[in-house]
């Protein structure tokens, strides 16, 4: 009890506010982000320049020159602290995209057929990005396989088909929120892959073109080979 009364009968210091108040500058910072801290920031300095600094209770109309400093160095650690957040939450995005692109991939890779990889690429498409409509369509007629809300009734633009083959990649149209990838083996379109309704990242689609095309390669390959012995027996 002795310790506790001296405690409180101590004057306070001005360097323990000016740590309180830094720390208080920091928390917000982290947790709420840039304009909260700034607002503490300055909240903070007009706090100790009225209860901390003669005249006590008022504002006193000549700050102490190290207030700016402090000022200025709680702008600079919410701003590092504010980019570090940004920096953690696209790390974590990118790491989240990844997952999905590769829980993606796992699906299709596991099937033995064209027909069967194209059901399971619609199906893992709207599940894992969340697509209102995804259509598979093979060339030439080869079979159509839709998924997704808005899928049975959706077909992928003709228009986009070319500009894809045109440009050998995926194309994106964002007024009609619709990605188109060509699945093109051996410089031969095998068939389109198409997305509608979801915000897919380059780098996802990047991916998911690269891995219907292992897949599909994967198993028209087999297939050949199952073919090359019944046409040595002919």
């Amino acid at each position: 009890m002795f310790y506790v009364q001296r405690f409180l009968s101590e004057p306070v210091r001005p360097g323990t506010v000016v740590s309180i108040l830094f720390l208080i500058v920091l928390g917000s910072a982290n947790y709420w982000g840039m304009i909260p801290s700034l607002a503490a920031s300055i909240t903070a300095a007009m706090f100790f320049v009225t209860y901390f600094q003669p005249p006590l209770g008022r504002f006193a109309p000549t700050p102490q020159g190290w207030v700016s400093s402090f000022v200025l160095a709680s702008l600079r650690v919410s701003h590092l602290s504010a980019r570090g957040r940004r920096s953690a939450a696209e790390a974590i995005q990118h790491s989240r995209k990844s997952q999905l692109s590769e829980q993606f991939g796992r699906g299709p890779l596991a099937c033995s057929g064209c027909q069967l990889v194209a059901s399971t690429a619609v199906n893992e498409a709207v599940s894992l990005f969340g697509a209102s409509a995804a259509a598979f369509e093979f060339v030439p007629e080869g079979g159509r396989h839709r998924s997704g809300p808005a899928g049975w009734e959706w077909s992928i633009p003709e228009r986009l088909r070319h500009e894809a083959l045109a440009h050998g990649e995926w194309v994106r149209d964002a007024s009609l929120q619709t990605v188109v990838i060509p699945l093109v083996l051996d410089h031969t379109p095998v068939a389109y892959f198409g997305l509608r309704g979801t915000a897919v990242s380059d780098t996802v689609l990047t991916a998911i073109s690269r891995q219907l095309l292992m897949t599909l390669g994967r198993v028209l390959a087999g297939w050949r080979l199952q073919l090359s012995p019944m046409r040595l027996d002919e």
